[in-house]
């Protein structure tokens, strides 16, 4: 996968907050929605440098990829675009989230990129942020049939 358009679309969707600010779901975030845990020994409004929202976008980065590679094993062989997708929402949603999303998983595991698409725009994630998914449909929409 190549990860530079994976990197700006999620740079352009997430933002880059340098101080800690509560998200939709008021949680407190940070960066390109970094979710503030304990270990980051960060409070709201607190700010931090580029270098460490760098730092910290990476990690979770990587954290998506590892998410993405258990719950879908085969997954460096679907189309460029499905992996992209599949990324963004691990590193939106986290694995608990990403777990629950049954018959999204079923879709994808069986390749089939339009119920995928549809499963997505009737989720509750795409009532809550509309915008933010929008551009992942039309991804997972535009992937042709295997």
């Amino acid at each position: 996968m190549d990860c530079l358009p994976l990197i700006l679309a999620l740079s352009l969707a997430e933002g880059d907050q340098l101080c800690v600010y509560r998200d939709s779901l008021k949680h407190p975030t940070v960066c390109r929605g970094h979710l503030v845990t304990p270990r980051d020994h960060l409070t709201l409004g607190q700010c931090v440098a580029a270098q460490r929202c760098t730092q910290l976008f990476h990690q979770d980065l990587q954290v998506a990829i590892a998410t993405v590679a258990r719950l879908w094993p085969e997954w460096e062989t679907y189309p460029e675009a499905a992996q992209e997708v599949l990324v963004q929402l691990a590193y939106m949603l986290g694995e608990p989230h990403l777990k629950s999303f049954h018959r999204l998983r079923t879709a994808v595991t069986g390749h089939d990129w339009r119920r995928a698409a549809q499963e997505l725009q009737e989720s509750r994630l795409t009532r809550r942020l509309p915008k933010r998914t929008c551009h992942l449909i039309g991804q997972l929409r535009a992937i042709p049939p295997p």
